[in-house]
């Protein structure tokens, strides 16, 4: 489809993707597609980090805590951290994982 360019810098013709595509699975072999020249330039693309954490792989959300032995943060609601680790900011907890350890 590509046959070299960057997929994110051609103009394909969008209604004719289909119909190419139906002829290459008849013709067993693989053409390029339609393509157009861009009349304007292409968007600034924007890159955004997201954080992950915990062993749901999802962003902070509420009350985490850190686990003393991985280092890994945790969602309280994924761990069910016990409450002593609120009340004592020193409190050594660790996380199932490290605990099974």
């Amino acid at each position: 489809m590509c046959f070299g360019d960057n997929p994110s810098k051609v103009a394909y013709i969008q209604h004719q993707l289909r119909h190419r595509l139906i002829s290459c699975f008849e013709k067993g072999e693989i053409t390029p597609f339609p393509t157009q020249s861009r009349r304007h330039q292409p968007r600034k693309m924007t890159y955004v980090d997201i954080l992950i954490y915990c062993h749901c792989r999802q962003p902070e959300n509420g009350k985490m805590a850190d686990c003393k032995a991985c280092h890994e943060w945790y969602h309280d609601d994924c761990e069910k951290i016990p409450d002593v680790v609120w009340r004592n900011p020193k409190y050594n907890w660790n996380c199932k994982k490290c605990t099974q350890i």
